[in-house]
């Protein structure tokens, strides 16, 4: 009541609002859009989509490869621990709770 706004105009802005976050490109994919990947999966549902051979299913050839992060995060402010990859952020659970991890 305060702001006198109606339920129709909250369902108008939030169409907006996802309508535009859909159409602007993300670091989290390469630089592409939500509706650009969907448009790519339409053009070639393979093009999203990557196979591994059946022989490197199995074993420690799956991820061959190890990067080393430093863990972020402030108790005093208030930020829970992550980590920083290929300019996307990461937690879970375990890490989010491990502030004894950070640096």
């Amino acid at each position: 009541m305060t702001y006198e706004i109606q339920l129709e105009d909250i369902a108008q802005l939030t169409a907006l609002f996802v309508a535009s976050y859909n159409g602007r490109p993300h670091s989290a994919l390469n630089g592409d859009s939500p509706l650009g990947c969907l448009e790519s999966f339409a053009e070639d549902p393979n093009s999203i989509i990557n196979y591994l051979a059946a022989d490197r299913r199995l074993g420690p050839s799956v991820l061959p490869i190890r990067y080393t992060c430093t863990v972020v995060g402030s108790l005093p402010r208030g930020e829970r621990p992550s980590i920083r990859f290929a300019g996307v952020r990461y937690t879970n659970e375990v890490l989010k709770s491990s502030f004894g991890l950070i640096g």
